[in-house]
């Protein structure tokens, strides 16, 4: 008896599998960055992170990912860190669905400064 109820149950899930197209999802676009100092400058790091990120409207299929780490550790003095980052797509595998929806675009930036005295006494 529970042979047949299995059986019934995965002809169902594979009769309903097969009515169906294959899932093909939107574009995805991902920066991540950390930009660090760890040194003995009074003064506060001067970043840039700018970060560009295009696509087209019936985008799908596609993704692209970027990342970087920049850091300075030592000296006394100020410390300068920049970043510029341009993402484009154009294209893509079509979309059988039907569905649209725009870009999944995901951003995540890390900033971290920390004061270290020793470096007054390091420092050539």
């Amino acid at each position: 008896m529970k042979l047949s109820i299995i059986g019934v149950g995965l002809g169902l899930f594979g009769l309903n599998v097969l009515g169906t197209f294959p899932a093909i999802a939107q574009c995805v676009q991902g920066d991540t960055s950390v930009q660090y100092n760890i040194s003995g400058s009074r003064q506060k790091t001067q970043r840039t992170n700018n970060v560009k990120m295009e696509s087209d409207p019936n985008c799908t299929g596609n993704s692209s990912i970027t990342r970087s780490v920049q850091g300075n550790i030592g000296g006394t003095n100020s410390v300068e860190q920049n970043r510029e980052v341009e993402q484009i797509q154009r294209g893509g595998k079509g979309n059988r669905s039907g569905v649209s929806g725009s870009t999944v675009k995901i951003r995540s930036e890390a900033t971290v400064d920390v004061h270290n005295s020793a470096d007054y006494y390091f420092d050539p």
